[in-house]
């Protein structure tokens, strides 16, 4: 067994549903399953990480929902 945990360990991960953004407007937090704006960023910079996502891919969230993805992957520069 390897000495460290995959994928950064058990607390990287930790905490990624705490705090407030403004990225959304007051009527999307009725959204029963909002992405957390931090764990979207921990994802997207993990992926990078492993080098399964570069520069201009394109990010595609089918299931929109609020458009936390999307407007994550904007902030990062990915169309």
């Amino acid at each position: 067994m390897a000495d460290k945990a995959p994928c950064g360990g058990e607390t990287a991960w930790a905490g990624c549903y705490q705090g407030q953004h403004a990225l959304w407007v007051p009527d999307a937090f009725a959204h029963p399953a909002k992405m957390s704006v931090t764990l979207c960023f921990r994802i997207l910079e993990h992926l990078e990480e492993l080098g399964l996502l570069r520069e201009n891919d394109v990010i595609c969230d089918a299931l929109a929902g609020t458009g936390t993805t999307g407007m994550v992957a904007a902030c990062k520069g990915y169309p």
